[in-house]
């Protein structure tokens, strides 16, 4: 059997990964190159790859174990200090966690619901064009409402899509692809990974890389999105679905409206250069598989595989003047403990004494202990 459990040390572990993959993401997502490449599938598998590494941190037994003599067990003990009684400042940092974790769900949810009364709240007016288009897309579960108040394209809606337009002058087939990218949010299930995230970041608070990632999060999503857009058009068609976005831009951008983070939209605001990215992409994306994005997948899944197989652990050495004192190591009295988490530890009279390591069991005394399994 390969997994052990679960240990705070195989979590700590599981978080470095997490943030470490958030950041390269984010580093990969500038690089065009890359992403013309690669494509922006890759980026969103390794995301995928990195929550899963966060909600489930396995300890593995044959995992490297890296000892940290000083820097861990001096943290391990100074959260085991007694602040009140029995409350440990380990206890009163669990708590607070927990406290604010409950407190930025509650206003996330707050938020959503207040913008989903919002856009109920909104003023719609009938439209021919809208009306007519629709018609001829047959688009299944998805609402099309025009509305003054809403400053661009949006769609939010998890089971039905609830597409909201501005009011702005398009011809027919610009105000198609305008739905169709709509609609391909709704298709894609982008709400309810947006949600998700939120809910990831609620609960890791505490957290500043987490929060930063949420514009990468949108970016990541807009990408995919064009991506499913334009994957069988012709280049002709991609410039005029470039022409389409340039377009609402000009009639939109200038309002300066704003526009929730959960509905995904056509256009984005402030974008620093992620705009022109965008089109880059799009009139350069290769249709064939590349070399450099087989490359990519394997070092991903070879790279989260290999994650699990190292954690940090604390390493704890007899005192000096033990070592020199009576104490003598026999068989009688001292044993040998392999933990779950594969980490050797001699035990002397009951009680742990240090780690140990494979080439230590060779030499005597060690060599001539017996040797235990947790749980045994």
């Amino acid at each position: 059997m390969w997994i052990s459990g679960v240990s705070i040390y195989s979590f700590v572990i599981a978080v470095i990964c997490f943030n470490i993959c958030l950041l390269v993401i984010s580093v990969l997502r500038r690089n065009t190159i890359f992403l013309v490449k690669s494509s922006t599938s890759m980026l969103l598998l390794l995301l995928l790859l990195g929550i899963i590494r966060l909600l489930l941190p396995l300890d593995m037994y044959h995992a490297v174990v890296i000892q940290s003599s000083k820097i861990i067990p001096w943290i391990k003990s100074l959260l085991g200090k007694p602040l009140f009684g029995y409350i440990t400042l380990w206890m009163l940092l669990v708590f607070i966690w927990v406290l604010g974790s409950v407190l930025a769900l509650f206003k996330a949810a707050v938020n959503l619901i207040l913008e989903i009364q919002k856009l109920k709240a909104y003023s719609v007016v009938e439209n021919s064009q809208v009306i007519r288009v629709a018609e001829t897309l047959q688009l299944k579960n998805a609402v099309i409402l025009v509305s003054p108040d809403v400053g661009v394209p949006k769609v939010i809606g998890v089971f039905k899509a609830y597409i909201y337009l501005p009011e702005i002058s398009v011809s027919d087939d610009e105000l198609k692809l305008i739905l169709y990218h709509e609609y391909q949010h709704f298709k894609g299930h982008d709400l309810l990974i947006k949600i998700f995230y939120l809910i990831l970041s609620a609960v890791f608070w505490w957290n500043p890389i987490v929060h930063v990632f949420k514009k990468e999060v949108d970016n990541l999503l807009e990408l995919r999105c064009d991506a499913a857009i334009t994957k069988k058009m012709i280049m002709e068609e991609r410039v005029a679905y470039l022409h389409t976005i340039l377009g609402v831009i000009k009639q939109t951008v200038l309002e300066k409206k704003k526009y929730h983070e959960s509905a995904a939209s056509l256009v984005k605001q402030n974008d620093n250069g992620f705009l022109q990215q965008r089109f880059e992409i799009i009139l350069n994306e290769e249709k064939k598989v590349s070399k450099m994005k087989l490359a990519t997948l394997f070092a991903i899944i070879i790279t989260f595989t290999l994650s699990y197989f190292v954690i940090i652990q604390p390493v704890y050495y007899p005192l000096e003047s033990d070592v020199e004192g009576d104490i003598e190591i026999t068989a009688e009295n001292a044993f040998i403990l392999i933990l779950e988490n594969g980490t050797m530890g001699l035990y002397v009279d009951g009680e742990f004494w240090s780690a140990v390591t494979e080439e230590e069991l060779k030499s005597a005394p060690l060599s001539e202990l017996k040797i235990f399994k947790e749980g045994d």
